[in-house]
């Protein structure tokens, strides 16, 4: 029954909704719970109730609230709050109180990181397209200003670079 559940989750990690033999196999609890470590919101749940209702399946409302706040409860730790906004992922307000203060510092830390690393990709991708027009540049004129161009984002890279060390240094 465990392997069963645990594959449920993993099918439903890219899911709005879910299929027959998701909602006829449906341990609601642990559904709940894996939505509250997720962080959904509490309305996660309707979208079940559409997809189940569809065959005569009703979620456990009760079965999957009390899973979602153990979820939403481990989904509020600071660290995770850390490694969501690490991954780029988007808060959607389920904490509450001071876990959710702590959580949204930790939160806002790692998604400084992360839009630091997004910045620096970008600046990557910008010098590859300028080192493509320097190679097909066909005048000292352009190629100097291209030339320009690169040493300027090479020094914004720099710079970012040595903020994202500083930060992950912290």
């Amino acid at each position: 029954m465990r392997l069963l559940g645990a594959l449920l989750l993993l099918a439903l990690a890219g899911c709005a909704t879910l299929s027959e033999n998701e909602c006829r196999s449906a341990d609601w609890y642990e559904l709940g719970e894996h939505d509250g470590f997720a962080g959904y919101p509490r309305a996660r749940i309707e979208e079940h109730a559409e997809a189940c209702g569809k065959i005569g399946i009703y979620p456990n409302r009760d079965a999957y609230f009390s899973g979602r706040e153990q979820g939403v409860y481990r989904y509020c730790e600071p660290r995770h709050g850390y490694e969501v906004g690490r991954a780029g992922e988007t808060y959607r307000n389920v904490c509450s109180g001071e876990r959710e203060t702590r959580f949204l510092r930790q939160y806002r830390a790692g998604r400084q990181l992360y839009d630091l690393e997004q910045q620096i990709r970008r600046g990557e991708s910008e010098i590859g397209k300028l080192e493509q027009q320097l190679e097909k540049a066909s005048s000292d004129t352009e190629r100097t200003r291209l030339r320009g161009q690169i040493a300027e984002r090479d020094r914004e890279q720099s710079l970012l670079r040595r903020q994202l060390r500083a930060l992950e240094s912290m």
